[in-house]
């Protein structure tokens, strides 16, 4: 379980081209989420970016009743906090212990998107972190990006089973890179790309320490957890 988690100050709400589309299925962020001091969360489309730009040329349309012409909006987090279940369901225990949480931990609903990644079966929505203020040491899981991908690259796996993180500066894709391997460095899929840039500086500047957390999906979708303790200073 990931002790003492850190409050989300701001995170990207990501849009990925659906599976049957001709997309990229890049992880793309579209807006950011911001944490104000009353406890507001700001929400605005991220117009100017290279990525809403490639979103919008794959299909991106926008989030349900959030249009791409509303600017700054503080109400959007009700909207999206409905992606989370609900606090009062007696399964509420198991699903947050699925992302390595604990129900006293009384996260507020950005952090909660952040650490789940608050995905839904019927849409190509997620949150990433952008772990502004992550300075000391913390503990995050991974949602292993192509592990569809890599599947047949790796043999079973298993929770508690060793990953290393490791820079891919050959990667054709995304010169950020950073793979997660096994003890016998078979590949296991990567850091998401919205993740990749800093992990990568983290590796560099600082430690890591990982295990797979969680193994689930099914066979025409694989996917896999990684957990981390992760001294971003290496002090």
């Amino acid at each position: 379980m990931i002790n003492n988690p850190i409050h989300t100050k701001s995170a990207h709400l990501i849009w990925q081209s659906p599976l049957d589309g001709a997309g990229s299925r890049r992880r793309l962020p579209v807006a950011l989420l911001r944490a104000k001091e009353d406890g507001s969360v700001t929400f605005s489309y991220l117009k100017d970016s290279s990525s809403f730009e490639k979103a919008r040329s794959e299909g991106f349309e926008g989030y349900y009743g959030i249009p791409l012409d509303r600017e700054d909006t503080t109400d959007a987090i009700h909207t999206l906090g409905r992606r989370l279940l609900n606090s009062d369901r007696p399964d509420y225990a198991d699903y947050l212990a699925r992302f390595g949480l604990l129900p006293e931990y009384s996260l507020p609903t950005l952090s909660l998107l952040a650490y789940t990644g608050g995905r839904q079966v019927s849409d190509s929505f997620s949150f990433a972190d952008t772990f502004e203020g992550f300075d000391r040491p913390f503990q995050y899981i991974f949602d292993v990006a192509g592990r569809r991908h890599s599947f047949d690259l790796t043999p079973e796996v298993f929770a508690g089973d060793f990953a290393e993180f490791r820079a891919d500066p050959a990667n054709e894709h995304d010169q950020n890179a950073v793979e997660i391997v096994d003890l016998n460095g078979n590949r296991f899929g990567y850091v998401n790309t919205c993740h990749a840039e800093i992990v990568r500086h983290w590796l560099i500047h600082g430690s890591f320490n990982a295990k797979v957390f969680r193994v689930n999906g099914r066979p025409s979708y694989p996917k896999l957890f990684v957990v981390a303790e992760i001294n971003p200073s290496g002090h």
